[in-house]
């Protein structure tokens, strides 16, 4: 929320060591995974370890070769600003959205949290449900204090319509 640059290069310092050392962590974390394969084929069977791979591809392409490219043509053009006129690394930054579905490997690892999830859905239901209640018993009640409030002071201070006496109630 707070990094409104349209690339790396023209965010705050900290959006950029923040960006890169996830970047070099992703990848520390992709090779000893990937030394952990045995027979090296087998991690093109692992569908998560394929996943993970491109993510990691698609981040350190947006952090490392956008840098690389900006820094290049900022450089060879001597324009400052070359890296507001390439408006198709906007699309890169759309695939940052993608990094969000490494989280859905959590749910899978510990069914815990699923269960946590669902639990929190009942219970956004009953909540749901309770205030429909408390707003059809303000309602009421709104209906009820405007009809004996009707011809006195309060009328005019607190009750003066439904949706106010709602408000006041």
């Amino acid at each position: 929320d707070y990094n409104n640059a349209g690339v790396l290069t023209q965010a705050h310092w900290t959006f950029q060591v923040m960006e890169i050392a996830l970047s070099v962590f992703f990848l520390f974390e992709w090779i000893v995974r990937f030394g952990a394969f045995r027979r090296k084929w087998d991690c093109l069977r692992d569908r998560w370890f394929c996943f993970d791979s491109l993510m990691l591809g698609l981040t350190l392409f947006e952090t490392w070769v956008v840098l690389i490219v900006i820094s290049a043509s900022a450089w060879y053009f001597k324009d400052a600003n070359a890296s507001r006129n390439s408006s198709f690394l906007r699309l890169v930054r759309l695939m940052r959205l993608c990094r969000i579905s490494r989280l859905s490997r959590i749910l899978v690892r510990l069914p815990e949290l699923v269960v946590l999830f669902k639990g929190v859905h009942v219970a956004c239901r009953a909540v749901a449900a309770t205030l429909c209640l408390v707003a059809i018993t303000i309602y009421v009640f709104g209906i009820l204090f405007r009809q004996l409030a009707r011809e006195t002071t309060l009328e005019t201070k607190y009750f003066a319509s439904i949706p106010h006496s709602m408000r006041t109630l």
